[in-house]
């Protein structure tokens, strides 16, 4: 299931283009054709236990690897599996790609920048075939990084040591995920793992478990748990924080009217 082309041999554009386009076809068969309650019951069982590994076992539980592995291979398996483009758009897709306006070019692909010819070239079908480029759109998006975030506010947390990145203990020492670091509560955690008072942070970016695309209705989902404790959290230190002092004001004697 998570590599659904990997044994075929898909060496000529033709192979590719049938490939790609067959899995597509069978794909919206199994997902959209109503008579498939056992890929139902894959797409529920997989969305519960996405949901569910997050509330049992604590990040800070989690290795190295294992912290590498949920969140690479396993959340890409899994958005392989239960995310992607609605029905529609997959339809649309096949269109286009039946009208010549789209090639695919399947499995194994690899892209590199040649600076001699200013092009980009895209190896594919197994590394025998290559196709030059002058542009590049990556529809991904880059992984975390607090310290080198073109964000001044998040930069300006790492340079002040108010808030600091995830650090996991591996076979070769630290290991930094990117992520701003935070307390079970939210709180933003400093380079020496001390809360930064009523500093708060949620997010995908952030070190605690991110499942909020998947929210679905009547399921009292976890995101919506979270934020929601979060939001009393920050109601609480609201009251019980002391009260500003008033502005000082210039005081003009009233007059008498004579």
């Amino acid at each position: 299931m998570d590599h659904p082309l990997s044994a075929a041999r898909l060496d000529t554009p033709d192979l590719i283009g049938a490939a790609v386009a067959g899995h597509i076809e069978l794909d919206l068969k199994l997902r959209d054709g109503g008579g498939h309650p056992e890929t139902l019951a894959l797409f529920l069982g997989l969305l519960r236990v996405y949901m569910d590994l997050g509330s049992l076992v604590p990040a800070d539980r989690l290795t190295a690897a294992s912290h590498a592995a949920i969140h690479g291979w396993w959340h890409g398996f899994f958005s392989f599996m239960d995310s992607g483009p609605p029905p529609h758009r997959l339809r649309q897709l096949l269109a286009i790609h039946r009208a010549g306006l789209l090639e695919f070019l399947g499995p194994g692909l690899t892209v590199e920048s040649r600076e001699s010819t200013g092009t980009f070239v895209a190896r594919y079908g197994h590394g025998t075939r290559e196709l030059h480029a002058t542009a590049f759109v990556e529809a991904r998006l880059p992984a975390p990084s607090v310290a080198h975030s073109a964000n001044p506010l998040l930069r300006h947390l790492h340079a002040t040591g108010t808030g600091s990145e995830q650090l996991l203990l591996g076979s070769d020492g630290a290991i930094s995920t990117g992520r701003l670091l935070v307390t079970a509560a939210h709180e933003v955690v400093g380079p020496l793992g001390k809360p930064a008072g009523n500093l708060f942070a949620v997010g995908p970016a952030t070190s605690a478990w991110d499942a909020g695309a998947f929210a679905r209705p009547r399921s009292n989902a976890a995101p919506f748990r979270e934020n929601d404790a979060l939001a009393r959290t920050l109601l609480a230190s609201l009251a019980n924080a002391p009260a500003a002092p008033s502005p000082a004001t210039n005081s003009v004697p009233e007059r008498t009217p004579s």
